[in-house]
């Protein structure tokens, strides 16, 4: 994630899904509270299965009280919580 992500500031960072698998660019979409929505896209095509990476809205990240981000998404995978290392 780069510093600086806002809305309508562009490409914030990327995401790869493994069991699916997807690798993207991502972008901040939404914001509502404490939960992050991203728009994914430019899809890597040798570390994607491009017949079901799509385009589009759908992962989000809330901030937990303990620090964590739980992450959902709105096409059936996850969901799960990410913890910085270090």
């Amino acid at each position: 994630m780069a510093k600086g992500c806002g809305l309508g500031t562009g490409k914030c960072g990327s995401i790869s899904v493994a069991n699916t698998p997807c690798a993207g660019d991502i972008r901040l979409n939404s914001v509502s509270g404490q939960t992050f929505e991203f728009y994914v896209y430019n899809f890597d095509p040798a570390r994607s299965n491009m017949t079901k990476c799509q385009e589009g809205p759908g992962d989000s990240f809330t901030l937990q009280g303990d620090g964590t981000l739980y992450y959902t998404t709105n096409y059936g995978m996850g969901p799960g919580t990410l913890r910085k290392n270090g």
